[in-house]
């Protein structure tokens, strides 16, 4: 081999593994990328539930306090209304009041002596009426707060999730487009590497302008191990590696060979994978073909 065809062989596995190695990088990139807009979609989710969850209970406070509401309006029906003027009749706070103001207005009417009179009897009820009356109106209009606060917290996690929902969309935008640009970098890698061979292996015919015959690839220690050579190929077995056929070379179809394929090579070991002067691709010899 001449040394011009020497470095040119040299200069096709230095190409073939930084086309590799490229290739390499770029999906590395693409991958780390992607690992980070999942990392940013979860820990959006996980925000999201988090106010979801310490918002419910206003929700559903507010939830049951409208519930009251329409009871009260009649809105619920008319027996609904009912329940709820009954429940708010007996509830603790009116019986505090009523006997609370009972016992305040016999104590003052029995000291001036007027316990028994009808004056008496129309004061409690009046005044009865009139503390129920009173808080009544303190009990909607707290009801009507508490339904505030939570038609307050069902809007707020409304627009949070919204807001998750849009951050998740562009997240996952991100994300598919560093897979693409990863796929793209790749193939722009190997498509380099493609292309500079072919300009290699132009570049040797011009300095080895011999038949194909004369550098006898179906030798008995040949480290051809090219695709293009080969025929009546089976897979044998596969590893990290890749695959292991059996085949004949075209040019000694009488002699059966066990080996791996120089091109699936490239990709996991382009340090053990060179081009001849031929342009054919040639493997170390941890990887020559073995007669079989």
């Amino acid at each position: 081999m001449s040394g011009i065809a020497t470095a040119i062989a040299v200069t096709a596995g230095a190409t073939i593994y930084a086309g590799n190695q490229a290739g390499k990088a770029s999906k590395s990139a693409a991958n780390a990328q992607e690992r980070g807009t999942e990392a940013g979609i979860a820990e959006t989710r996980r925000q999201f539930d988090i106010t979801q969850a310490n918002l419910q209970p206003r929700i559903e406070a507010g939830d049951r306090a409208l519930g009251q509401q329409e009871a009260i309006l009649g809105l619920s029906g008319q027996e609904a209304q009912q329940q709820a003027f009954a429940a708010f009749n007996e509830s603790p706070g009116q019986k505090f009041m009523r006997d609370r103001a009972q016992k305040n207005l016999l104590r003052n009417s029995s000291a001036i002596g007027g316990l028994g009179g009808g004056n008496v009897r129309s004061a409690l009820v009046e005044q009865g009426v009139g503390f129920a009356q009173q808080d009544f109106q303190n009990q909607f209009g707290r009801l009507g707060q508490i339904a505030g606060q939570g038609q307050n917290a069902a809007t707020n996690v409304g627009q949070f999730g919204a807001q998750a929902a849009g951050n998740i969309a562009n997240l996952g935008v991100a994300g598919s487009e560093a897979r693409a640009s990863g796929i793209l970098g790749a193939s722009q890698a190997r498509s380099n590497t493609v292309n500079q061979l072919a300009g290699l292996a132009g570049t040797a015919a011009g300095f080895y302008n011999q038949p194909q015959t004369q550098f006898n690839p179906g030798g008995g220690m040949s480290g051809f191990s090219d695709s293009r050579l080969k025929e009546n190929i089976v897979e044998i077995s596969r590893d990290d590696l890749g695959g292991i056929y059996s085949f004949n070379y075209k040019s000694n179809p009488d002699q059966e060979y066990k080996g791996r394929m120089a091109q699936e090579l490239l990709d996991t070991r382009p340090d053990a994978v060179s081009m001849h002067e031929s342009g054919f691709l040639m493997v170390t010899n941890e990887f020559r073909p073995e007669l079989i």
